[in-house]
Parts: C-alpha cells; structure tokens; sequence
C-alpha cells in the first residue's frame, strides 16, 4: 500500500504520510446472500450489468465452482461515498454474494478528513487503510470461507 495520503488536487505533491490509527472500533462488514435480508445503511438497485460484467461474472463463477474456491464480491467505500450502499440486485441473482461496509461502519462519526487519512486518493486505500480494512473485511472473509469449506 502507498505511503502516501490523500489530495484533492492531483497535480500538487501527496501530503506527507503520517500514521494514523482511527479510535473508534470498526464494525465488521456484512455479507449480503441472495435471498437474504438487506442490512439497513443498504439498498438494491436495478442497474444492468456491463456487456463485460454479464460474460465473465457468470464464468468466473462457475470456474471458482468447479475448483472449489469461493467467489465474492467486495464492495469498498469511498472517501466520496454518501447515502447507502448500493448492491446490485443483478450480481445477487447470479448466486454471488457481496461483503460490503460503509464508511461510518469503517470508521465512526469522524470528520471527512480524518478519514481521508485512509486514502490514497478517492478510492484507494493507503497502509492505514489497508490496516483498516482487513479489521473490517477480514472477518466476513474469513466466515465466507469457513462456510464454502475454504
């Protein structure tokens, strides 16, 4: 992971990286089945899968299937993310399940830049980040596996 942090403007040298460890315990990210109930922080949509999503996604799973791996998908907020989380109803009916986690799940009711302290950029985590996220995903991950006999 980059130890670097996060800048709005792309073109002004990363802020320097400073070690930061958030205080408040994260909450474990939740997995969402298909059939299963919708955590609340959590919605549905309705959105088409990519021409790219609709080929692969179902041979990926079907690859993972006929060698015994679990396949999920992981769904990691964003430093702009806001509202609830969007699962795509599509990808549940496919039979994949989605481990997801907000930003407050993650991180507690910290200002915006204080948690930006997490990021590379808009998306990508940094090592504090990294750090972070295996608290909050590996858990889920490690349950998913257990159940798939992983």
């Amino acid at each position: 992971m980059p130890d670097e942090g996060y800048q709005e403007n792309k073109d002004s040298p990363r802020a320097a990286f400073v070690r930061y460890q958030s205080p408040d315990s994260p909450r474990p990210a939740v997995t969402i089945r298909p059939g299963g109930s919708i955590p609340p922080g959590m919605v549905l949509t309705d959105g088409a899968l990519t021409p790219i999503e609709s080929a692969y996604l179902p041979a990926i799973k079907a690859l993972c299937e006929k060698n015994g791996a679990a396949l999920a998908i992981l769904m990691l907020p964003m430093t702009n993310s806001q509202g609830p989380t969007e699962v795509s109803r599509q990808v549940l009916a496919l039979g994949i399940p989605i481990v997801a986690a907000s930003l407050e799940s993650m991180f507690g009711e910290i200002p915006t830049e204080r948690i930006k302290e997490n990021y590379f950029d808009h998306i990508h985590f940094n090592a504090n980040g990294a750090r972070r996220s295996a608290e909050v995903y590996g858990p889920a991950l490690q349950a998913l596996l257990q159940r798939t006999g992983g």
